[in-house]
């Protein structure tokens, strides 16, 4: 464990709270309630003491909040121990909703932190706080908050379907640049569901913007070695949600898949040595490359055209560029030799890619 923050040991940290909870016969020392705002102050606190010491001449709540903040800053320092007997020490019936979803907030973090995903989805879902008698009491920023961890705590547990559920609940109330972070994750997620999960949750979905997302993912998965299969459901998924949020947003492979038909060449050049040292492995590449098309060929008839370019023999690399483009080539593969490599290289700015 790293050493308790600078100026504070176990000690220190143990006579503040005494003098912080106890602090109520020194009314002389407190400052009146609502003379100072917290928030303002909690800003320039450059470290514990100066929340502690605030917490100290503070009446309720707003001492709550100044250790609060403490036990935030713990957290993101890395002492998590310290953090959690602190916000032990905090009486949560007697808190304020804003300063509950704090505390909540602060528990939870820190069980995730500890590799205890139940601890935070209790807290979270349970009556331990009883957290949706108020939820929606709560601003729109905080409940976006506890979903969010709720979310996290979900995927931590394994639970991979309730956390997306969970992030296509608040996903409509996050700004632009969130919203993109957060559909990548829930993305992550529903990828985790088999395709016979996706395609049985899709059909009972409660809300159209799951079934969107279940859809989505399903003919992701389901066409994976089929380009064109997936090509034409992808197609057909765009005109029946396209209105849906990740229409406007879609996956990366998919926003890639979705501009096949302008990647794909129609015809493609191989320049391989057909003869001498270098002919063995050319020969295995061009049975892949066959192999693969006519296995592509039983299942749709729109595939490229393959056309095969001697070059064992001597050749003027520029002069079969110049051949290959001139005979409608859009993608050329190889060459082999090493020498004809480096008379590629050294060819101007090419037309197609090699």
């Amino acid at each position: 464990m790293k050493p308790f923050p600078r100026l504070f040991s176990l000690h220190t940290l143990a006579t503040l709270l005494t003098l912080t909870l106890l602090s109520s016969a020194c009314v002389s020392t407190k400052d009146a309630p609502g003379s100072h705002s917290p928030e303002s102050e909690i800003q320039h606190a450059s470290n514990l003491s100066d929340l502690f010491e605030r917490a100290r001449r503070s009446e309720s709540p707003q001492r709550e909040q100044y250790l609060l903040s403490a036990v935030n800053k713990l957290r993101m320092d890395g002492e998590l121990k310290e953090a959690q007997k602190l916000l032990s020490s905090l009486f949560f019936g007697a808190l304020p909703l804003p300063l509950k979803a704090s505390y909540i907030i602060e528990y939870s973090e820190l069980a995730l932190l500890n590799n205890h995903p139940e601890l935070a989805l209790n807290a979270l879902t349970s009556n331990q706080f009883s957290l949706y008698d108020y939820f929606d009491q709560l601003s729109p920023d905080t409940q976006i908050q506890l979903s969010e961890i709720k979310a996290y705590a979900y995927e931590a547990a394994g639970n991979f379907l309730a956390s997306a559920r969970e992030r296509i609940y608040f996903n409509s109330l996050l700004q632009p640049s969130a919203q993109q972070q957060n559909e990548t994750i829930l993305w992550q997620n529903l990828n985790q569901l088999s395709i016979q999960t996706l395609y049985t949750l899709a059909l009972n979905a409660p809300t159209n913007e799951f079934r969107g997302w279940l859809e989505l993912a399903h003919l992701n998965k389901n066409h994976q070695h089929n380009i064109d299969q997936q090509y034409q459901a992808l197609n057909q998924w765009l005109t029946r949600w396209h209105n849906h949020a990740s229409a406007k947003n879609l996956p990366k492979n998919l926003e890639l898949l979705s501009k096949y038909t302008d990647l794909r060449p129609k015809k493609i050049a191989l320049f391989l040595p057909l003869k001498g040292k270098l002919s063995r492995p050319a020969l295995a590449i061009q049975d892949g490359i066959l192999a693969a098309h006519y296995n592509v060929l039983q299942t749709s008839t729109d595939i490229p055209q393959i056309t095969l370019y001697d070059t064992s023999q001597t050749v003027d690399m520029h002069h079969l560029y110049q051949q290959a483009v001139a005979e409608g080539a859009e993608l050329i593969i190889g060459p082999l030799e090493k020498q004809h490599v480096n008379s590629i290289l050294k060819l101007p700015k090419t037309e197609i890619p090699i």
